[in-house]
């Protein structure tokens, strides 16, 4: 008999707010004020920072895979599931160009002496094969992992799913970054589909995207305190490969670790749990906000390096103000008749 499982509706208002505090400590770190604490230094910058984008992905894996109607342990084969991922990817891509078109304004600016026709053929190869900025790799490799994700969980069973796509990201890791495998080079070559630019990133974005799934579909029914504990292990585990990867002296050759997903996943599993009681409009302002804050804050350096005091706390508390405030009257401008096509900017 084929069970069609249903999807329930909870609270998570403490997952909105976590993506706008990972955005401002996202924000903190590119702008490259130093912290003078060897120990905030190793948590803010190594550890937390290094978990805001795997968050994100896993966000994306989560909420959208609740969407999906699942039958006999895959996504029932149906329009309705399909067109769940063509909105979703219609809405990422155009979120992307419209990031791209205002990038490409101030890049152009910035270059006044280039010509405008190569200006433009260079700059539409860089969005296709780079991204138009070098964050904008994340917006990328969620324009291609979810079409992957969705084909897979249509053909294979959750947990299958699951563990091939975990694989990936450690042989990834291992090949590339740690190089303790001997085939690194054919692995990454025979793997890829696109061989350009941050298309690469596949290995990484696809992998963060299921831990989202992994969540929904078999952590989120964990007891709290095993989630607890698993948090502190992976904690521990990443604290130890970091100052292993520092005393080896290959801390810059790589971003994220191998311990990196699962401290993501406990991380936002435990979040998941907490039933906060705020304000619902307030906290979708923050997670819309956290969107516009990832996307925009490389133009906003030169503004913020004017106003910061180069201390970590006042530094991005002045950086959540300067972003949150024209964030929010952004968003709620684009809820006006005339100023709906702001909405593509989160």
């Amino acid at each position: 008999m084929n069970m069609i499982e249903k999807k329930d509706h909870p609270n998570y208002n403490c997952i909105d707010i976590f993506k706008y505090i990972f955005a401002l400590i996202i924000m903190q770190y590119h702008t490259s004020i130093y912290i003078n604490n060897y120990i905030i230094n190793l948590f803010v910058v190594w550890i937390f920072n290094k978990m805001g984008v795997p968050f994100f992905f896993a966000c994306t894996g989560f909420f959208l895979v609740r969407k999906f109607e699942f039958e006999n342990g895959k996504i029932k084969k149906s329009l309705v599931n399909f067109k769940i991922v063509l909105h979703y990817e219609k809405r990422i891509f155009l979120l992307y160009i419209s990031w791209c078109v205002i990038y490409g304004v101030a890049k152009y600016f910035q270059f006044g002496d280039y010509e405008g026709y190569n200006f433009l053929k260079d700059y539409l190869y860089q969005c296709i094969f780079i991204g138009c900025h070098y964050h904008f790799w994340y917006i990328i490799g969620i324009l291609v992992a979810v079409p992957i994700l969705y084909l897979e969980l249509t053909f294979l069973k959750t947990q299958y799913v699951i563990i091939l796509n975990l694989l990936l990201y450690i042989l990834y890791q291992l090949s590339c970054f740690y190089a303790v495998l001997p085939f690194n080079d054919t692995v990454i070559y025979v793997l890829m589909f696109i061989s350009r630019g941050q298309w690469l990133y596949i290995y990484v974005s696809l992998p963060l995207i299921t831990i989202g799934v992994l969540t929904y579909k078999y952590v989120s029914k964990v007891h709290s305190v095993i989630k607890i504990l698993a948090f502190m292990l992976c904690l521990a585990l990443n604290v130890y490969e970091v100052f292993t990867l520092f005393n080896a002296g290959v801390w810059t050759t790589f971003s994220y670790l191998l311990t990196t997903p699962f401290l993501a996943l406990f991380t936002f599993s435990m979040l998941s749990d907490i039933k906060l009681n705020a304000n619902k409009t307030l906290c979708v302002y923050l997670r819309k906000t956290s969107t516009i804050i990832y996307c925009v804050h490389p133009l906003l350096f030169p503004l913020y390096a004017v106003v910061g005091v180069h201390s970590f706390i006042p530094d991005i508390l002045i950086g959540a103000v300067i972003v949150t405030v024209p964030s929010f009257l952004l968003i709620w401008l684009s809820k006006k008749k005339y100023f709906k096509f702001l909405q593509y900017l989160y």
